[in-house]
Protein backbone atom coordinates (compact mmCIF):
# COMPACT_ATOMS: atom_id res chain seq x y z
CA UNK A 1 0.00 0.00 0.00
CA UNK A 2 0.78 3.10 -0.40
CA UNK A 3 1.74 6.31 1.94
CA UNK A 4 1.58 9.88 0.66
CA UNK A 5 4.37 11.43 0.23
CA UNK A 6 6.79 8.07 0.83
CA UNK A 7 9.05 6.74 -2.21
CA UNK A 8 8.91 2.84 -1.92
CA UNK A 9 12.23 3.27 -3.88
CA UNK A 10 13.36 4.16 -0.99
CA UNK A 11 13.53 0.50 0.91
CA UNK A 12 14.06 -1.07 -2.21
CA UNK A 13 17.88 -3.09 -2.20
CA UNK A 14 19.49 -5.90 -1.38
CA UNK A 15 20.76 -6.74 2.00
CA UNK A 16 22.03 -9.75 4.12
CA UNK A 17 22.49 -10.65 7.76
CA UNK A 18 23.74 -14.02 9.29
CA UNK A 19 20.77 -15.77 7.32
CA UNK A 20 21.63 -15.37 4.08
CA UNK A 21 20.76 -12.24 1.70
CA UNK A 22 17.35 -10.57 0.34
CA UNK A 23 16.03 -7.98 -1.69
CA UNK A 24 13.48 -5.60 -1.19
CA UNK A 25 11.89 -4.80 -4.58
CA UNK A 26 9.07 -2.13 -6.44
CA UNK A 27 7.60 -4.53 -8.57
CA UNK A 28 4.00 -4.27 -10.07
CA UNK A 29 3.31 -1.16 -7.63
CA UNK A 30 4.22 -3.19 -4.58
CA UNK A 31 7.08 -3.73 -2.06
CA UNK A 32 8.19 -7.39 -2.05
CA UNK A 33 10.71 -9.27 -0.40
CA UNK A 34 12.68 -11.67 -2.71
CA UNK A 35 15.55 -14.96 -1.93
CA UNK A 36 17.99 -14.39 -4.97
CA UNK A 37 19.44 -17.39 -4.27
CA UNK A 38 16.44 -19.51 -5.96
CA UNK A 39 15.93 -20.53 -9.22
CA UNK A 40 13.00 -18.50 -9.35
CA UNK A 41 13.26 -15.48 -6.93
CA UNK A 42 9.36 -14.69 -7.03
CA UNK A 43 8.29 -18.59 -6.00
CA UNK A 44 8.29 -17.11 -2.58
CA UNK A 45 8.03 -13.91 -1.51
CA UNK A 46 6.76 -11.79 0.95
CA UNK A 47 4.72 -8.43 0.05
CA UNK A 48 5.63 -5.47 2.30
CA UNK A 49 3.25 -2.42 2.68
CA UNK A 50 4.45 1.12 4.06
CA UNK A 51 3.81 2.26 7.33
CA UNK A 52 5.48 5.16 7.37
CA UNK A 53 8.54 6.90 6.22
CA UNK A 54 10.79 4.42 8.16
CA UNK A 55 8.68 1.46 8.46
CA UNK A 56 7.07 -1.21 6.02
CA UNK A 57 4.87 -4.07 7.38
CA UNK A 58 4.88 -7.83 6.62
CA UNK A 59 1.44 -8.50 4.64
CA UNK A 60 2.28 -11.69 2.79
CA UNK A 61 4.39 -14.42 3.45
CA UNK A 62 4.90 -17.97 3.24
CA UNK A 63 6.14 -20.89 5.18
CA UNK A 64 6.92 -19.43 8.41
CA UNK A 65 7.50 -16.08 7.73
CA UNK A 66 6.46 -12.84 9.55
CA UNK A 67 3.13 -11.93 9.04
CA UNK A 68 2.31 -8.81 10.38
CA UNK A 69 5.71 -7.79 11.63
CA UNK A 70 7.00 -3.94 10.86
CA UNK A 71 10.04 -3.69 9.51
CA UNK A 72 11.67 -0.53 10.76
CA UNK A 73 14.97 1.15 8.58
CA UNK A 74 17.39 3.49 9.87
CA UNK A 75 18.45 5.99 7.50
CA UNK A 76 21.82 7.95 6.87
CA UNK A 77 22.00 11.83 6.36
CA UNK A 78 22.28 11.12 2.64
CA UNK A 79 19.00 9.21 2.95
CA UNK A 80 20.73 5.79 1.82
CA UNK A 81 19.64 2.63 3.65
CA UNK A 82 22.10 2.37 6.83
CA UNK A 83 20.28 -0.97 8.03
CA UNK A 84 16.77 -2.62 8.70
CA UNK A 85 15.38 -4.45 11.43
CA UNK A 86 12.28 -6.91 11.08
CA UNK A 87 11.83 -10.41 9.80
CA UNK A 88 11.75 -11.79 13.62
CA UNK A 89 13.86 -9.18 14.76
CA UNK A 90 16.86 -9.52 12.70
CA UNK A 91 19.19 -7.14 11.57
CA UNK A 92 20.14 -6.55 7.77
CA UNK A 93 22.13 -4.07 6.09
CA UNK A 94 22.97 -3.04 2.91
CA UNK A 95 24.84 -5.99 1.09
CA UNK A 96 28.30 -4.03 0.67
CA UNK A 97 28.44 -2.91 3.83
CA UNK A 98 28.01 -6.76 4.91
CA UNK A 99 30.35 -7.87 2.38
CA UNK A 100 33.04 -5.25 3.73
CA UNK A 101 32.96 -6.36 7.40
CA UNK A 102 32.88 -9.81 6.80
CA UNK A 103 35.89 -9.23 5.31
CA UNK A 104 37.68 -6.84 7.70
CA UNK A 105 37.30 -10.46 10.28
CA UNK A 106 39.78 -13.14 10.41
CA UNK A 107 36.75 -15.01 12.23
CA UNK A 108 32.93 -14.99 12.60
CA UNK A 109 31.10 -16.16 15.77
CA UNK A 110 27.34 -16.80 15.72
CA UNK A 111 26.26 -13.50 17.57
CA UNK A 112 29.17 -11.10 17.16
CA UNK A 113 27.99 -7.69 16.32
CA UNK A 114 29.47 -6.96 12.56
CA UNK A 115 28.49 -3.70 12.28
CA UNK A 116 27.72 -0.51 14.61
Amino acid sequence: AAVAGVDPRRFCGRFANVWGAFDVVALGGRLLQLTPTLDDPTASYAVLDIVDDHTLRYTTTTGYGSYGEPVRYTFGDDGTVLSLRGGSGSTSVPLDRYRAAVAARDRLTLGDRLIG
